[in-house]
């Protein structure tokens, strides 16, 4: 059930894991922007699904990116998105 306290502790629990500096306010301020619990979830569903793909396509190009930063970094906002999405579930099974 979304509630006003609900949606609020949602936001601080965003704002922990993505604070406001980059690169991470991208991420932030997108997510501050949902207005609901499944806009939110469907938005991190579809982020994690493409930076996942983004990697394994890296992965296994010919012309592999000498770039480790960028596969970490998408590892690293993967692991947050999949931490907010497992925090958010397990407030809508209370």
């Amino acid at each position: 059930m979304e509630t006003r306290t609900g949606l609020s502790l949602l936001k601080q629990k965003i704002k922990k894991l993505f604070p406001n500096r980059p690169p991470h306010m991208h991420y932030r301020e997108r997510l501050l922007n949902k207005k609901s619990y499944a806009e939110l979830l469907n938005s991190i569903r579809g982020k994690i699904v493409s930076l996942k793909r983004w990697n394994a396509h890296n992965e296994q190009s010919v012309y592999k990116w000498d770039d480790e930063s960028a596969r970490s970094y998408h590892r690293d906002i993967i692991v947050r998105l999949e931490k907010l999405r497992s925090w958010i579930a397990n407030r809508l099974k209370k």
